[in-house]
């Protein structure tokens, strides 16, 4: 299951989350973005400790000028330039950034690598 984020509510579910979260940055005319969704789903199924959120990077239709600049201030505070960019935070820290379209085993790698045990 995943969670939709944005400006709003990214503190409470990220910063503030207990555990693994990973942030999928994403465009919804983003091919490599719509291709990665199924394998981070996947992964959020599968460790039940690790908490999925989506942020929609894109100028949503009921979005005010201010809450699209919050937004882009947001993904440049995290310096997110590309699509998909996805962050892992641990316990409301920024672990690192996996940028691009990557396999399953390709994630759980960058998890081993940071010594994050996922059950």
């Amino acid at each position: 299951m995943s969670i939709n984020v944005n400006t709003k509510n990214f503190a409470t579910e990220v910063q503030k989350a207990k555990g693994p979260v990973l942030v999928d940055f994403y465009g919804e005319q983003c091919l490599p973005c719509k291709l990665l969704r199924p394998i981070l789903a996947g992964l959020a199924n599968e460790y039940k400790t690790l908490k999925l959120c989506m942020f929609n990077t894109d100028r949503e239709v009921q979005e005010t000028d201010a809450e699209y600049e919050k937004k882009f201030k947001l993904l440049n505070h995290f310096q997110v330039m590309n699509l998909p960019t996805v962050l892992l935070f641990l316990d409301g820290e920024l672990r690192t950034a996996i940028i691009g379209l990557h396999s399953k085993e390709e994630i759980l790698e960058v998890f081993r690598e940071h010594k994050i045990e996922l059950r």
